[in-house]
Formats: C-alpha cells, structure tokens, sequence
C-alpha cells in the first residue's frame, strides 16, 4: 500500500519511509554520537579530559590539566564518586595583549567521575606531573573479592 508523497507503512521499516525516514536515521545518528559503547553520555569537549582504568585493586584517574597547579585544585571522593573542582588562571602577562586566536579557556572547573565501586578515601593518592594529574583511587574493603574457603 503506497501512501501520498511515496510513503510506505511503517511495517516496511524507517527507511522505506522517504523523507520522514531519512530524517528519523539522522536524528539516530546525531543522538547516537552523544553517547559512549557503554551508554555512558560523551564528555568530548569538556575541560577536564579524563581516562579512568583498573589496575592492581584501585582505579587509577588521570586527567589532563596544563597549566593548573596542585595548589589550584580540590579534590573529594564520596562513595564512589570523585569531585575535581580547579581553576585554570590567567597569565599574569596576558592583561595587555590582542589575541589572535584564543582557544585555551581561562575558568573554574568542575568534574564529577562516578565508578562502579565504592572507594577507600582514606588512601586516595594524587600526584600532578607535567601537566598531567594522576589519583590512585583504592577500591573499599567491602568492594575488594574475598576468597571463601570451603571446609
């Protein structure tokens, strides 16, 4: 059955649909880029970058923060969930200058990184080394495995 316009039932399927269809699969395509393969939402863009990995019991967190000092940040973990609060401040030497092009952000900033365990904050570490900074985040005893043994 042929509607007006050149529209097919929807029991032939989206793109069978002409206009409507082709904008259904755009619509998928722009939506299907705001979310990771994990269905986590995708921070692309949002200062700072971050990777977060699983190594020997703890997570580690790393994030990149050029020009920010240790001085600069604030750093909280609650359960499972870790708060970077900083500022990344003007040069002094940048009060008088005409930009040319401008693309590093001067501003406060403020990372919630949620994982999947709860963490031991009592032995958080962190450390910033060029630019770059780094929390070994130890996961909580109660989040550890445990090895029962059978008698």
């Amino acid at each position: 059955m042929l509607l007006s316009r050149g529209f097919y039932p929807m029991t032939r399927g989206w793109a069978n649909m002409g206009e409507v269809g082709r904008l259904r699969q755009e619509m998928d395509r722009l939506f299907s880029g705001l979310m990771d393969p994990q269905g986590q939402a995708n921070q692309s863009g949002v200062f700072p970058s971050i990777n977060v990995y699983e190594q020997d019991g703890a997570y580690m967190l790393t994030a990149e923060l050029p020009g920010v000092s240790g001085e600069d940040l604030d750093i909280a973990v609650h359960g499972k969930t870790v708060n970077i609060k900083g500022e990344r401040k003007v040069p002094e030497s940048a009060g008088n200058v005409k930009y040319h092009r401008r693309e590093r952000e001067y501003a406060s900033f403020n990372r919630a990184v949620g994982l999947p365990d709860e963490l031991d904050a009592d032995k958080v570490a962190a450390k910033i080394k060029n630019g770059v900074l780094t929390l070994t985040l130890p996961k909580a005893a109660s989040a550890q495995p445990r090895k029962i043994k059978v008698n």
